[in-house]
């Protein structure tokens, strides 16, 4: 019999190789909820270069803080959805 990978057949309840309450699907939201994880962090990296365009004309300092919490959350975005 041919089994799918992600979603095996079917057990007794009473089987040791499953514990109880992991009938479901199995690894299939992870990719999901790591997805949305990368997305946010790169929306985040967008609001901070928006804060650094806008912040440069009257506070440098502020600027180069937000530009390095941008290059920090672009990096990270990207590193985590690869």
């Amino acid at each position: 019999e041919a089994r799918n990978p992600v979603q095996p057949t079917l057990r007794s309840a009473t089987c040791p190789a499953r514990p109880a309450g992991r009938w479901g699907a199995r690894h299939q939201r992870r990719a999901v909820t790591d997805a949305w994880v990368g997305l946010g962090l790169l929306a985040l990296a967008g609001f901070l270069l928006g804060g650094v365009v806008s912040t440069w004309r009257t506070s440098r300092p502020l600027a180069v803080v937000l530009g390095m919490g941008f290059a920090l959350a672009i990096a990270s975005g990207i590193v985590w959805l690869l």
